[in-house]
């Protein structure tokens, strides 16, 4: 079984692209990989296992830093259009949604493996 925490994040996400609309979409997805590009950007060349050297240069990559910026200024086109309280709903759904990322990351360290959780 997965850990709270990774369950959390999972259920968010699968809700949101279930039932959320264009621009709660943009927000969740906007604070998730801005977060990853920041973090891998910034990682730098340190030695690390090839999995992870795989995934942070994946999210160090011209092309989804790309992305991320195409995100992030769709999300400030929109953000104007909206209603303030629209735009109050938005910033906690992207304030939650890297709550719900850190909570996910975390869980990797404070989680003990044990044979139902592999």
């Amino acid at each position: 079984a997965l850990p709270a925490d990774a369950t959390a994040l999972r259920d968010w996400m699968l809700a949101l692209a279930a039932d959320g609309t264009y621009d709660e979409l943009l927000a969740a997805l906007s604070a998730a990989e801005w977060m990853y590009r920041t973090w891998c950007t910034d990682a730098g060349d340190a030695t690390r296992h090839p999995i992870v050297t795989e995934w942070i240069d994946m999210h160090a990559a011209p092309a989804f830093a790309d992305q991320v910026s195409w995100m992030l200024d769709e999300l400030n086109q929109h953000g104007p259009q909206l209603s303030a309280g629209d735009r109050d709903r938005l910033r906690a759904l992207f304030r939650r949604t890297l709550e719900l990322e850190i909570e996910f990351h975390h869980a990797a360290y404070t989680t003990p493996v044990t044979q139902t959780n592999r």
